[in-house]
């Protein structure tokens, strides 16, 4: 990835990546929201500049927030996003921007993976699931793709609309320093555990890699939460691969479970929730509860009826 200064970035022209994909198209679902882009950025003449004005337009406009309700049935998401809702965590910052980017021709491609936060003493990086993001990549001519994150708070890597330190923190990236294993995005909310990894790749069951310290509030919780996914799988209500949390609960609340253990992954899962996406210096998730919640949800008989 290179690591272009911003006057070359923003006087870069426009152009179309060598790769096949539909990096202008949008759905027609959001539609609307060329009117929007114009607005916004209709007036730069390069891609980059662009980029920079609907990102600042978005910090200026929408608050960043992990507790979002689900938009309406019969609107989409970034549109509610965009016009009515006007929060949300990093998944709708980079959806909205990825639209917005593609209404004016621009091409964008969403990207999901993690923050590099928390260094080992051996010199690799330890990567949480609560380190997991989303950003997006805006094509340019000569430099190819950019990283450009338009997420505001401290939870960005860039830490500024200019995206330079974002570009060295992808250059640290090595597919021999790190285990990247997603679970979900579309759109919407990345749910992923990922390891530390020295030397080559290696695809684990991600009970095997998630040991938390003791102290770590955060490993805690989401480590009673996978617990919980297991031992329901196990009693014939498993949550798919790609499904987010609020998916799964969703799935949950339609099984047939009793009631105590409905109630209990509601609870958990606000918790998981908590402990991923909860921006630094945010309240700690209370991760004894979780594990009580865990230890009730692992009660669930290998027989139980429906309720």
């Amino acid at each position: 990835m290179p690591d272009v200064p911003e006057p070359l970035l923003r006087r870069a022209p426009g152009g179309q990546p060598p790769e096949e994909g539909h990096w202008i198209q949008i759905p027609v679902s959001v539609a609307p929201v060329r009117e929007l882009a114009l607005t916004i950025a209709g007036k730069e003449r390069t891609p980059y500049a662009r980029a920079e004005a609907i990102a600042d337009y978005l910090r200026a406009h929408c608050r960043y927030s992990l507790s979002v309700p689900s938009a309406p049935r019969d609107e989409d998401p970034i549109v509610h996003f965009l016009t009515t809702g006007r929060k949300g965590a990093c998944d709708l910052f980079a959806g909205a921007t990825a639209v917005l980017c593609r209404a004016l021709g621009i091409p964008t491609r969403l990207v999901t993976g993690y923050l590099l936060t928390e260094l080992d003493d051996d010199g690799t990086y330890l990567v949480r699931e609560r380190d997991a993001h989303a950003w997006v990549e805006i094509y340019t001519e000569p430099y190819g793709w950019i990283p450009f994150d338009p997420t505001p708070g401290n939870n960005t890597p860039a830490g500024s609309p200019s995206g330079r330190e974002w570009q060295a923190w992808w250059s640290k990236l090595s597919p021999r320093g790190l285990t990247f294993l997603a679970e979900a995005l579309l759109l919407g909310i990345l749910g992923a555990v990922v390891a530390g990894a020295r030397g080559k790749r290696r695809h684990e069951d991600a009970s095997i890699r998630f040991r938390p310290r003791a102290s770590d509030a955060h490993g805690e919780t989401q480590h009673a939460y996978h617990q919980a996914c297991r031992h329901l799988a196990r009693r014939g209500v498993p949550r798919q691969v790609g499904q987010t949390a609020e998916e799964y609960l969703a799935v949950v609340r339609e099984s047939g479970l009793p009631e105590e253990i409905r109630v209990s992954m509601e609870a958990l899962t606000d918790l998981f929730e908590q402990a991923c996406y909860a921006p630094a210096g945010s309240a700690l998730p209370d991760a004894g509860r979780a594990r009580v919640l865990a230890a009730t949800i692992r009660k669930l008989p290998r027989r139980w009826k429906r309720s």
